[in-house]
C-alpha cells in the first residue's frame, strides 16, 4: 500500500497489508508498535472485544501462533 499524502505515515508511505485470515495462518506473527498513542490502543484493544471498535483485536484473538507485539517509542 502506498499511503503518501497520509498524514500517518510520515516517512514511511509503504505499508504491506495482510487480511485477517492470512495473518492468521503466519507462522510468525509480529506487531509493530511505534509511539505512546498506539501503545494505549493496543493496552485497550487487549482489555476488550469488539473487534469493530478496534480492529487491532482481529489480531489477538486469532491465529495459529502467538502473537508477538514489539513496542518502540
Amino acid at each position: 500500500i502506498d499511503a503518501t499524502g497520509c498524514d500517518g505515515a510520515g516517512s514511511w508511505p509503504t505499508r504491506i497489508s495482510l487480511t485477517p485470515s492470512a495473518f492468521a495462518r503466519a507462522k510468525t506473527r509480529l506487531l509493530l508498535i511505534h509511539g505512546a498513542c498506539k501503545r494505549r490502543v493496543f493496552e485497550t484493544a487487549l482489555a476488550g472485544d469488539n473487534v469493530r471498535e478496534l480492529p487491532v483485536r482481529t489480531l489477538v484473538e486469532t491465529g495459529e501462533s502467538p502473537l508477538r507485539a514489539f513496542w518502540y517509542p
